[in-house]
């Protein structure tokens, strides 16, 4: 771990590490345009299997490059989206899954203990949600399989 928000790390061109602190917060409400509040609540009530399907790749770029910025403050978005094609997985859906799941870490590693309980409680009724659906894991995309 690095500093008291935590450094999770991910792989891409190389080995990198997210973080999620104030200034991480602050470059992606300016970059954004909106409050991190506002943006997150319009996805508020998104059943959790939909969610990825729903926040688009533009929003992750820009999460993960705000996570990123620390380790290389000249690292643009644009050249995020290049590192992105990188992430660890086969095609489109496995990349775009793992960078969620990352940010996913280290935004509760910026969390409070609280805040950590609370969202380990909305994983698991996610989890539920996509078991119910058919549609696989909250985050994977793709459906969980059956035991017959």
């Amino acid at each position: 771990m690095g500093k008291a928000t935590g450094d999770i790390p991910i792989m891409l061109d190389r080995e990198r590490m997210l973080r999620y602190d104030m200034n991480a917060y602050s470059e992606f409400e300016t970059a954004a345009g909106e409050t991190l509040f506002k943006f997150f609540g319009k996805y508020q009530g998104v059943p959790g299997h939909l969610l990825i399907q729903t926040i688009g790749v533009k929003n992750v770029r820009l999460l993960l490059w705000a996570g990123l910025i620390h380790e290389d403050p000249g690292l643009s978005i644009a050249k995020v989206g290049d590192l992105m094609d990188l992430a660890p997985g086969d095609g489109f859906g496995e990349k775009f899954n793992y960078i969620v799941e990352k940010f996913g870490e280290a935004y509760l590693a910026s969390c409070g203990s609280e805040a950590k309980k609370k969202a380990q409680q909305l994983r698991e009724e996610m989890e539920k949600e996509a078991a119910i659906a058919g549609t696989g894991t909250p985050f994977s995309g793709t459906p969980s399989p059956t035991l017959d």
